[in-house]
C-alpha cells in the first residue's frame, strides 16, 4: 500500500500544478478577473479529487481476491458484469451416472499459455463438446467440494446453489457474475464526474456552465488514467498468497 500512497501523492502534485496553470489561463481568456486565491484553491481541488481516487482504490482493494489482476470496480469503459478467474482449476471429477473420473490439468508450452485436462489413469483428453454424457463435475476449493451441474442448453456447468459457472469455451476458469456490483461501479464513475464538477464550480470558481463542460473533458481524460492508479492497490493485494486455492482431490 506504500506504493499506492506514493502514486496518490504524485497524482495530487500533478493535479495541483495542472489545475493552477489551466485555471489561470482559461479564466484570463473567459473572465475579466482571475480568481485571486488559486494558490490554495487549486491544491484543495486536487486534494479532493485525489482523496476520491483513494477511496475508489480502497473499494477495489477490499473487493479484490488475492491473485486477482482485473478491477472489481473499473472505469465505465471497461465495464463488465462478470469476473473470470485468473488461474484455471487444477483438477476436477467428472460424474457419469455412478461412475466418477478424475481429470488433472496439464499446462502446454507456447504463447499465450494453454492447458488441457486428462483423465487418470487412462489419460483420456477432456473435451466438453465430446463429453456430453457428464452430468456434473466436482471441484475441491479449500476444504469444500463444489458441484457444478451440466447445463447443455447454455454449454456450461453451473454451481449448485450458486451463480458461478464453467463455460465450455475456455473451460477451466470459473466465471462469477457480479450482479449488484454493477450498481456500485456505475455509482463510482458518476461520483467521479460529480467531484470534478463541484471542484471546478465551487473551488476554482468557474461559472457552472463552464465548469460542466470542463468537468466532462477532464472526467473523460482521467477516466483512462484511473485504472492505472486503481490497479496499484489490487496488485498489492495480489502479492499475498491466495487464501483459498483449488487443491488435489482425494
Amino acid at each position: 500500500m506504500l506504493y499506492l500512497a506514493l502514486v496518490l501523492l504524485l497524482t495530487f502534485l500533478v493535479l495541483s500544478a495542472l489545475l493552477w496553470g489551466t485555471t489561470r489561463l482559461l479564466q484570463a481568456m473567459l473572465y475579466e478577473n482571475v480568481e485571486a486565491d488559486l494558490l490554495w484553491r487549486a491544491p484543495a481541488a486536487a486534494a479532493a479529487i485525489t482523496a476520491y481516487l483513494g477511496v475508489w482504490a480502497l473499494f477495489n482493494y477490499i473487493a479484490a481476491e488475492p491473485g486477482q489482476t482485473d478491477l472489481p470496480f473499473d472505469n465505465i469503459f471497461n465495464f463488465t458484469t462478470e469476473k473470470v478467474s485468473e488461474r484455471p482449476i487444477t483438477e476436477f471429477v467428472a460424474e457419469r451416472g455412478s461412475a466418477k473420473v478424475k481429470y488433472t490439468r496439464h499446462d502446454l508450452s507456447g504463447s499465450p499459455p494453454r492447458h488441457e485436462y486428462r483423465s487418470e489413469p487412462d489419460r483420456h483428453l477432456w473435451s466438453p463438446a465430446r463429453d456430453r454424457d457428464v452430468q456434473a463435475i466436482v471441484i475441491k476449493e479449500g476444504d469444500k467440494e463444489l458441484r457444478f451441474k451440466a447445463d447443455p442448453e447454455h454449454a456450461r456447468f453451473v454451481e449448485e446453489d450458486g451463480r458461478r459457472y464453467l463455460s465450455d469455451e475456455g473451460f477451466g476458469r470459473i466465471t462469477t457474475p457480479r450482479g449488484g456490483g454493477a450498481f456500485v461501479r456505475v455509482l463510482l464513475n458518476v461520483l467521479h464526474f460529480v467531484v470534478w464538477f463541484v471542484c471546478l464550480w465551487l473551488l476554482l470558481r468557474f461559472q457552472w456552465l463552464h465548469a460542466l463542460g470542463l468537468a466532462v473533458a477532464l472526467w473523460l481524460v482521467m477516466t483512462f488514467v484511473v485504472p492505472f492508479i486503481l490497479k496499484v492497490g489490487v496488485e498489492a493485494k495480489g502479492a499475498r498468497p491466495p487464501a483459498q486455492t483449488a487443491t488435489h482431490l482425494v
